[in-house]
């Protein structure tokens, strides 16, 4: 049970270490906004300490192989696509998106591998959603493929369909991904 003077506990933890904290206040919980923290994005050749956390959220999240993540991880390109960037608060991985040429979902609906390139794998901690973590994340993935030279980019979702409304992504189709009912959608850059 809470007091309600309020206390501050782990949202989540990486080698026992506390990647931020919420505050518990009267049973109800304030999580900080992106707006008040100081975010940074890297590119993942420059954060191999970084390698270990996203195999382990993508497991644990999409329960992909463990193999499939470290071949996908490996075939980061320094300069262009596929690219994963990894988003840190306070020196501290809070999350991850990327830019890709192939998805899974080109397994049971081929004929989207035509269009290029998409945004993927966008995960943040469970603690940490609906701070605006995966929002900012997005944003900078809108930079980097306008950086790239894109004018659109793709993606499909099954879990977050509205934050990407949110974000401006238009849906284009929807499709059956393994039992899931998925939005294809893009977003002009």
């Amino acid at each position: 049970r809470l007091k309600r003077t309020g206390r501050v506990a782990p949202a989540c933890r990486v080698r026992n270490r506390p990647l931020i904290q919420i505050e518990i206040r009267n049973r109800e919980i304030f999580r900080p906004s992106y707006r008040s923290m100081t975010l940074e994005i890297r590119p993942l050749h420059t954060a191999p300490e970084a390698r270990a956390v996203i195999v382990e959220w993508y497991a644990a999240e999409w329960r992909m192989p463990v193999a499939r993540i470290e071949a996908l991880l490996d075939s980061m390109s320094p300069n262009g696509t596929p690219m994963q960037s990894v988003c840190y608060r306070d020196g501290l991985i809070v999350g991850t998106a990327g830019i890709y040429n192939q998805v899974g979902l080109f397994q049971t609906a081929p004929h989207f591998a035509e269009l290029q390139p998409w945004l993927a794998l966008v995960y943040t901690p469970p603690e940490l959603r609906g701070a605006g973590i995966a929002s900012w994340l997005c944003s900078r993935m809108d930079d980097e493929a306008r950086r790239l030279g894109f004018s659109r980019y793709y993606l499909f979702t099954f879990t977050a369909e509205s934050l990407y409304r949110r974000l401006g992504w238009v849906e284009m189709d929807r499709v059956d991904y393994h039992g899931h009912d998925a939005a294809v959608m893009y977003k002009d850059l």
